[in-house]
């Protein structure tokens, strides 16, 4: 079974809603503060497509406004592009962003915060593409120039690094992602605010490193110091905790403690149908991780009704012919295919665990990163 490119959506929705933020310019004019408040909705509903066509006319708004070469542009030619990115149309997202990056550096210098910003979310199409030297090459100029302005210790220079902590984990460079994860979690530590999400974010970062370094003891200490903080921040039933509970649930796989690893990813389930909706994207994702124990368990028949369901979701969610989709229709395949038959440790299901990669945020202001960063 191919193993499922992370998704962006969990990266999205604090994207958007940072965004809002980061329009003053915006003060003056309702009708495209409401656009912006409109596509936040549709964000966290997982109705991409009817976002992109919203950040589309808030795009030309803006261009009406202020000129298709102005900072303005810019920001929603940003806005945009995430959109797109959460629907999996990478090819026009990085166009839409190469456009916004020429007018912020002409506008505002090669060397602006606001330039680093834009090259990070390069950097994210770059890496969920796996093109890891266009990530590492996008994610470091962005460090380069927050920490030339801002400092090594700012926040925004910590969430550009972390990104480029996911492409060092994703190279197996594990204990050069170790320290960068590290010194990230200071940071985040020592900061205050919306920075807070982001210590929990690191934590289960960290947690990664070790379990691919078999250091499952150190592991687990990490996912759950990272499970307390968020339950102690947003409660025991808060979206933000869905990806460090299927997290802890793929250690708990992997440990061979099943009964443990299905109670985590059904409490995940729960949340996510609870807080989403029963056909949001990140269900399918919680219905995935179900039916990887449920084979682990011989459940076969439980197993393929997950997946019938996820299937269905990623169909109505990003339309049939889309890669997502088509990962879901393979899964589905692959279920019946092996079914009755014993798995492998590493055989039907592998690799549709979520991980907590590119929790790193990085838009212009802070951000909260429900999971993730990078998280599905």
């Amino acid at each position: 079974m191919r193993v499922s490119r992370r998704l962006v959506a969990r990266v999205i929705v604090a994207v958007f809603l940072a965004g809002i933020i980061a329009l003053p310019c915006l003060a003056g004019n309702q009708e495209m503060l409401t656009l912006m408040r409109r596509i936040t909705v549709l964000a966290q509903q997982g109705r991409y497509r009817e976002a992109i066509a919203l950040a589309r006319k808030l795009t030309s708004e803006a261009e009406r406004a202020s000129g298709r070469q102005s900072p303005l542009t810019a920001t929603t030619l940003i806005v945009l592009a995430q959109a797109l990115q959460a629907q999996g149309e990478m090819a026009e997202a990085e166009t839409v962003l190469r456009r916004a990056l020429a007018i912020r550096e002409k506008a505002l210098g090669p060397n602006h915060p606001d330039v680093a910003a834009v090259l990070a979310t390069l950097g994210q199409i770059a890496f969920s593409q796996n093109r890891l030297k266009d990530a590492e090459r996008d994610a470091s100029r962005a460090i380069a120039i927050d920490e030339s302005t801002l400092g090594r210790d700012n926040l925004n220079t910590a969430l550009a690094c972390m990104q480029l902590g996911n492409v060092r984990h994703r190279q197996l460079r594990e204990a050069e992602a170790l320290d960068i994860y590290s010194h990230a979690l200071e940071v985040f530590k020592r900061a205050s605010g919306q920075a807070d999400i982001m210590v929990p974010v690191a934590l289960n970062n960290i947690a990664e490193v070790y379990k691919e370094q078999g250091r499952l003891q150190l592991a687990e200490e990490r996912f759950l110091e990272a499970l307390a903080l968020q339950e102690k921040q947003r409660g025991p039933d808060s979206l933000h905790l869905s990806a460090t509970l299927n997290n802890l649930g793929e250690l708990r796989r992997l440990q061979g403690r099943v009964q443990e690893a299905e109670q985590l990813a059904q409490r995940a389930l729960v949340i996510r149908e609870k807080a989403l909706g029963a056909d949001h994207p990140d269900v399918a994702a919680s219905l995935n991780n179900l039916a990887i124990v449920f084979s682990r368990e011989g459940r076969a028949s439980e197993a393929e009704g997950l997946l019938v369901r996820a299937l269905a979701i990623q169909e109505k969610a990003f339309g049939p012919d889309h890669p997502n989709a088509a990962i879901a229709l393979n899964n589905l395949a692959d279920a019946k295919a092996y079914s009755g038959q014993k798995r492998k440790p590493n055989g039907c299901f592998a690799g549709l665990w979520p991980f907590a990669k590119g929790a790193s945020v990085r838009t212009t202001l802070m951000s909260p990163s429900p999971s993730t960063i990078l998280w599905h």
